[in-house]
């Protein structure tokens, strides 16, 4: 069955990348640089939880952007936009001819578990020592509280 869907799902991304050869270059750029993007979404993440001045959503900006987009209640259009940003980027990967198809759903579906099942094995540590670094010299990379979190 996997072989089938394997041999099957391949050829058919490489017709969709032969037939739109104006992708070609934004497709490949994409799949080289979007790293940046994802970095840039951890350190949006990383800001927001710091003025949320609240311990969960540190600790949710400490174990992954995803985490901290889901947690804050404005961003459930960012936590969209994350989420297709790495379908797009796993797509990318697959038209530019790095992966192979079920190889990059595994991978979306493996990160996904692992991101989610960590991140509750690992969150209440976290939470205790975001709010215990409140009251240390780091404090300033943590929130913009001027007194310790007491949340």
């Amino acid at each position: 069955m996997w072989q089938s869907t394997r041999s099957d799902w391949f050829p058919a991304v490489n017709q969709f990348a032969q037939s739109t050869p104006a992708l070609h270059a934004p497709m490949r750029l994409y799949a080289e640089y979007a790293v940046a993007l994802f970095a840039a979404v951890l350190l949006v993440a990383w800001l927001w939880a710091r003025r949320d001045r609240n311990p969960r959503s540190m600790a949710s900006a400490l174990w992954a952007p995803a985490g901290a987009l889901l947690t804050h209640r404005c961003l459930g259009a960012a936590t969209a936009v994350a989420a297709v940003a790495a379908v797009v980027m796993a797509f990318a990967r697959v038209y530019v001819g790095v992966h192979f198809p079920l190889d990059v759903i595994v991978g979306l579906l493996l990160d996904a578990a692992v991101t989610c099942s960590g991140y509750l094995a690992v969150r209440p540590l976290l939470i205790r020592v975001a709010a215990g670094s409140s009251r240390t010299p780091p404090r300033p990379l943590l929130t913009t509280a001027e007194r310790s979190l007491s949340r």
